[in-house]
C-alpha cells in the first residue's frame, strides 16, 4: 500500500448546511452522459460554468508523490448558497477515474470530520469551501489525506429535483421510519419553495419498501437527518441514489441526452474544461461500462469516542484517526483495497456506523 506523510491537524467553528451528497449525483450524470454522446456534449459542454484554478501542485497541497497517470482524482463538492450566504460543502466527495483497474470510484468524506483547514486551525472539513473556495477545499483533503486532487466540481443543490426527473426518477428500498421523515422533509421542501415564489407539488411518498421516486421524493429522501445514526447513514443514503442515477443514466436512449444535457450543465461549476472533460469520458470507457464503487471515509474503527462525536466550545465534530484515514484512503484509491468495516464499496446495506450521533446541519 502506497503511502505518504501527512501532516498533523489543529482549530473550530459552525453553521446550517442543508442539502445532502445526492446533489453529486449531477455531476457524475454529466460525465456519464460525456461518456455516452461525445458529438453532442462537445458543443454542448460549452454550458459547464469553467472556473480555473491554479495548476501548481504546492498551492492545493497536492501530493505529486503519490500521482498515477492512470488515475484522475477530482474533488466533488455540494453546496447551497442561497440567501447570499458563504457556502460550506455540504456534501464533499473524491471522485476517481481509475483506468488501470477500469473503476470509476466514489469516496465521500463526513462533513464533520475534524481536520486542520489551512489558515483556520482545527475545525469541520465542510467548513473550508466557506473559508476559502474550492482551492482551500482541495488544499485542505490533500494536506490532510495525503493526495494529489487538483481539480474539482461544485454543483448547487438548485433544480436537483428537475434533474432527477429528467433521468425519469430513480427506484431506493425505504423503510416505514425513513417514509415518514421524507414526507416531512417534503412539507419543508415545499414551505422553502414558496418563500422563494416557487410551487413545489406535496408529491408525497405512499409507501415503504422498494418505491420509484420523483426528483422532490428523492431529495427529501437524501435529506434525511434524524433516522438511524445520523450522519452515517445519510451519506449512505446519498451515496445510494447517486449510484441509481449513474446507473439509470448509463441506461438511457441516446435521444434522451439533449434535454438531460441541457438541465444538467448549468447546474455545474468546475475547474476542467470542455477538452479536459471529453478526455476523461473516453478514458473511462475505453474499456466498456466502468465498474462504479463506493465507500464513505472515515470508517467505523478509525473514530474517537466510539463514533458518538465530540462537543468542542459547544460545537459538535467528529473525532477520528486521521493518519489511519489517509492511509485507508489512499489504498482505496490508488491500490483499489477496499474498506472492510460495514462500508465497503460494493456493500448496499444502510445501516453503517456505531451508535446514534447528533447531527447539527452544520
Amino acid at each position: 500500500m502506497r503511502k505518504s506523510k501527512i501532516p498533523s491537524p489543529q482549530g473550530g467553528q459552525k453553521n446550517k448546511a442543508r442539502v445532502g451528497n445526492i446533489i453529486i449525483a449531477c455531476v457524475v450524470c454529466v460525465f456519464a452522459v460525456g461518456l455516452l454522446g461525445f458529438s453532442y456534449i462537445l458543443w454542448t459542454v460549452g454550458k459547464v460554468n469553467y472556473n480555473p484554478i491554479t495548476q501548481n501542485p504546492s498551492d492545493v497541497g497536492a501530493n505529486v508523490a503519490i500521482s498515477d497517470n492512470n488515475i484522475t482524482n477530482i474533488a466533488l463538492f455540494g453546496v447551497d448558497s442561497r440567501n447570499g450566504e458563504a457556502a460550506r460543502s455540504d456534501a464533499i466527495m473524491i471522485l476517481s477515474v481509475d483506468n488501470r483497474h477500469k473503476k470509476i470510484k466514489l469516496a465521500s468524506i463526513l462533513r464533520d470530520s475534524y481536520v486542520e483547514v489551512p489558515g483556520n486551525g482545527m475545525t469541520k472539513i465542510n467548513h473550508a469551501y466557506a473559508y476559502g473556495g474550492p482551492e482551500l477545499a482541495i488544499r485542505t483533503i490533500n494536506e490532510n489525506f495525503g493526495l494529489d486532487i487538483m481539480d474539482y466540481v461544485t454543483v448547487n443543490f438548485d433544480q436537483l429535483a428537475e434533474v432527477i426527473d429528467a433521468i425519469g426518477g430513480i427506484d431506493i428500498e425505504l423503510s416505514e421510519a425513513e417514509r415518514e421523515n421524507a414526507n416531512k422533509n417534503i412539507s419543508s421542501y415545499a414551505a422553502e419553495a414558496a418563500q422563494n415564489g416557487k410551487e413545489i407539488p406535496l408529491d408525497y411518498i405512499d409507501g415503504s419498501g422498494l418505491q420509484h421516486l420523483s426528483g422532490v421524493q428523492a431529495v427529501a429522501y437524501a435529506r434525511i437527518r434524524y433516522v438511524g445514526n445520523g450522519d452515517y447513514e445519510r451519506t449512505d443514503r446519498q451515496r445510494r441514489v447517486l449510484e441509481q442515477m449513474f446507473n439509470k443514466v448509463m441506461e438511457m436512449n441516446v435521444v434522451s441526452y439533449p434535454g438531460l444535457v441541457n438541465k444538467l450543465l448549468p447546474l455545474v461549476e468546475t475547474s476542467l474544461d470542455s477538452g479536459e472533460i471529453i478526455s476523461l469520458g473516453l478514458k473511462a470507457l475505453a474499456n466498456g461500462k466502468p465498474v462504479f464503487e463506493q465507500t464513505r471515509f472515515p470508517l467505523n474503527e478509525d473514530f474517537g469516542n466510539g463514533g458518538a462525536g465530540t462537543m468542542i466550545n459547544g460545537t459538535w465534530y467528529m473525532i477520528f484517526d486521521i493518519e489511519a484515514t489517509a492511509e485507508k484512503i489512499q489504498a482505496f484509491i490508488y491500490d483499489d483495497v477496499h474498506p472492510n468495516d460495514g462500508t465497503a464499496a460494493a456493500e448496499t446495506s444502510s445501516n453503517s456506523g456505531n451508535g446514534d450521533i447528533e447531527d447539527t446541519g452544520e
